[in-house]
């Protein structure tokens, strides 16, 4: 057997180190990030920006600009994370933009920047006014399916204002 020259071996395994560089990072390239979305029901979804889930036929932004989601109905309704807060009415046209997509057999997405605070507290309000759940109760179930969901302080407020409006409507004003 022949002896391999110093040079030629050295640029054998940089050939070989380069390729195995490529497989891995298109491999690492082909699965990407991970998505920033959270299924939270079946046919319901909170997130942030970010590819949208592939079945999304409805997308509520929360997000102070108009995104690049395509969807069969697409609603932007900003609102800015601390102040001024949002209203009740806001909140209450949000909740039934949902439920009207729900009820069209929609798959929505509700997303702000992060799906932390803004887009959670519209997918709670919603859920709380759907289900008759108590705040701290819907808070659980959405943390337990997206646990960075954490609407901040002036945000909790709104919602806890939103309970007690629930717990005073009658269903016929639900």
């Amino acid at each position: 057997m022949s002896k391999m020259r110093p040079t030629t071996f050295f640029l054998m395994a940089l050939a070989l180190a380069t390729m195995t560089f490529a497989v891995v990072l298109s491999y690492t390239d082909s699965f990407g990030p991970p998505p920033n979305y959270s299924l939270i029901e079946p046919g319901l979804y909170l997130g942030g920006s970010g590819p949208k889930p592939p079945d999304a036929t409805a997308v509520l932004s929360i997000t102070p600009y108009r995104d690049t989601y395509t969807a069969d109905v697409y609603l932007c309704s900003p609102i800015i994370t601390f102040h001024p807060p949002p209203t009740l009415e806001w909140l209450s046209r949000q909740v039934h933009f949902i439920d009207t997509q729900r009820r069209a057999g929609r798959t929505v997405f509700v997303h702000c920047d992060a799906g932390v605070d803004r887009s959670a507290t519209v997918l709670i309000a919603y859920l709380m006014w759907r289900d008759h759940r108590p705040l701290s109760e819907t808070l659980a179930l959405v943390r337990s399916r997206r646990p960075v969901a954490n609407p901040n302080p002036t945000l909790l407020k709104v919602l806890e204002q939103w309970q007690r409006s629930l717990t005073v409507a009658t269903p016929a004003t639900r």
